[in-house]
This record gives C-alpha cells, structure tokens and sequence, in this order.
C-alpha cells in the first residue's frame, strides 16, 4: 500500500519545532542586548513557520511567481535554513550558559548532537518537494 505523499515530511517535526523555540529565545535575547539580529532571525521564524505550516515548495513557488527568477528564490531558501540553524544553536548555548550548564562535561556530546539535529532538520525543511 502506498503512502499518500501529501503526508510525507523529510524532517522531524519535533526538532523543528525545539529548533524555532531556541531560535526565538535567540531572538529575544538579541533583541534584549539591543542587537539588529533579532530582525532578521523574526523574518526567518516567519518564513520557517509558513514553511513548516504550508511546506517549502509554496514558499518557492510564491517567490518565482512574484519575482520571477528560481534562482532568487532557492537563495532566500537556503538563506533562510542557514539563519535558521545558526540561531537556533546560539539559541541553545545561550540557554545552556544561562542555566550554568556548560560545566557539565558530558553537556557537549549532547549539544553537538543536538546541533547536528538542528542542522539536518534546518536543510530538509526548506527542500521544495511538491505536494
């Protein structure tokens, strides 16, 4: 029996999910220091929710619809997952210095784990599968 491929994601909702939380404590502490980055990390978890809610493939199609280059619209989508995996792992080493975590040894296997995480799910997120 096939699978109805509508239903079909290449990530894992729940690390994308823990990945726009860190993000978004990222954005907050950023915005708290004063810094402009939380601009464009607010833009990026706008983009990563759609994405999420609607998948990556309309947010292409709406790109080249409205600017009419692919190209374009394949660089904001990679743009997009990069910002997204590297706030989100500034996010989590924020939180772990926060809760004085980091003077846990065994804490960075877990973390680069959790990083490496965040950057598989960063890049299929944004992959424009057709629906």
């Amino acid at each position: 029996m096939r699978r109805n491929q509508r239903y079909l994601k290449p990530y894992s909702p729940l690390i994308v999910f823990i990945s726009i939380f860190f993000s978004f404590y990222f954005m907050i502490e950023s915005f708290l220091v004063s810094s402009k980055l939380w601009v464009l990390v607010g833009i990026s978890l706008y983009i990563s929710l759609f994405s999420l809610y609607s998948g990556a493939y309309k947010i292409q199609k709406f790109l080249v619809l409205h600017y009419k280059n692919t190209l374009f619209s394949n660089t904001i989508l990679i743009f997009n997952a990069v910002v997204l995996f590297i706030s989100s792992s500034l996010g989590l080493l924020k939180f772990l210095e926060v809760f004085k975590l980091t003077e846990i040894d065994s804490i960075y296997i877990v973390s680069s784990l959790t990083i490496t995480l965040f950057l598989a799910n960063s890049i299929s997120l944004y992959q424009p599968i057709k629906r």
